[in-house]
């Protein structure tokens, strides 16, 4: 696991032993599903997932859940003449 993500599990005062919780990090493969929490912005063919300025509860559960995690941003790449309503990516 990264040291950022250990950081932010600390100081939380959460467990990091795999025998309470597995966690694996990994990348998006095109063709992939993924929910984020953001605002979509876009400029010329670049589009950014602005996260929201402050933590919230998602009222998950443990096993169904997928941690926060810091981050200034998810940059997301498409072509320009994509329909503005729908985004490839």
């Amino acid at each position: 696991m990264s040291p950022e993500f250990l950081r932010w599990i600390r100081e939380r005062n959460l467990s990091s032993d795999d025998r309470i919780m597995r966690l694996k990090e990994g990348y998006i493969k095109e063709g992939n599903t993924v929910s984020v929490i953001g605002v979509v912005q876009r400029n010329d063919n670049v589009l950014m997932i602005v996260p929201p300025p402050e933590p919230f509860n998602t009222g998950c559960q443990w096993g169904k859940c997928l941690l926060p995690t810091s981050l200034d941003g998810l940059v997301l790449r498409c072509e320009d003449t994509s329909n503005g309503d729908v985004i490839p990516v």
